[in-house]
């Protein structure tokens, strides 16, 4: 028998999740795969706690009105949500549950409120997307700006979305030492993104920057950011590179100048 591959896998558990397969065989095929892999019972759980978040959504349609809606989404999400990552110094990361964390209950059952969604074969990508989200961290709302910023270009949130929804895509995020303002990181096979929220004001002689560090390596600059929101690109990074945030003088800087107010650690 041939080896299933990871789109088929993340099919069938997903779809066992949210009571979306369509023949016995499927389903049959599904409870199989739950036998035999240790690790899919954890991760239907999330799935089903990522559908329990999402059903709050109710019956809205995918985005389709760029950042705006979509930032709607995921601060409705944030409600619900009831944990939140603290703050992190270097080298640390947020990371999701593990496999010996998840509730001891039927993952095959479907929780109460779960949308009545039965797609054809597949998932809509905007829903991969958002449930991706909500399996990567607790708190929903950190993975994107708030919808207030329109300073955050709509090609952001796509380029997000495009990331989330790739097998293996992981979100990281921490919370400045100061306790306001966030720094997330969105990783995929495509790319490296690095989304800053609720930033105070840095004033008018500093300035936020945003550095990579991989393994053994210098800091590199991934760009400068101002208070609120913003969403920068860092290219491929590998596991192990720490992605940072520091204050400093107006203009920037070639190498940090003062410690890391925020840091996170690509798994």
């Amino acid at each position: 028998m041939s080896a299933m591959s990871n789109e088929r896998r993340d099919e069938l558990l997903v779809g066992l999740a949210l009571d979306a397969l369509d023949t016995p065989e499927e389903v049959a095929e599904a409870r199989r795969l739950l036998h035999q892999d240790p690790t899919a019972a954890a991760e239907v759980t999330r799935f089903r706690e990522a559908a329990a978040e999402l059903a709050r959504l109710s019956a809205v349609p995918p985005p389709a009105g760029g950042l705006d809606d979509a930032l709607r989404r995921i601060d409705a999400l944030e409600e619900g949500a009831d944990a939140s990552p603290g703050s992190a110094q270097p080298g640390s990361s947020s990371a999701p549950p593990e496999a010996g964390t998840a509730r001891a209950e039927d993952p095959t059952a479907v929780p109460e409120g779960v949308l009545a969604f039965r797609p054809r074969r597949r998932l809509a990508p905007w829903i991969a997307a958002a449930a991706a989200i909500a399996i990567a961290v607790p708190s929903i709302g950190l993975a994107v700006a708030q919808h207030q910023r329109a300073a955050v270009a709509e090609a952001g949130t796509a380029r997000i979305m495009e990331l989330l929804s790739q097998p293996g895509a992981k979100l990281s995020s921490a919370t400045l030492a100061s306790g306001q303002g966030s720094l997330i990181v969105v990783s995929g096979g495509n790319g490296t993104d690095i989304i800053t929220r609720e930033l105070p004001d840095a004033g008018t002689d500093r300035t936020y920057q945003l550095w990579t560090i991989q393994a053994g390596g210098d800091p590199v600059s991934a760009g400068l950011v101002g208070g609120g929101d913003a969403v920068n690109s860092a290219g491929s990074q590998s596991a192990g590179t720490v992605v940072a945030i520091t204050l400093e003088p107006a203009g920037g800087s070639q190498q940090p100048t003062q410690k890391p107010i925020a840091a996170v650690t690509l798994g």
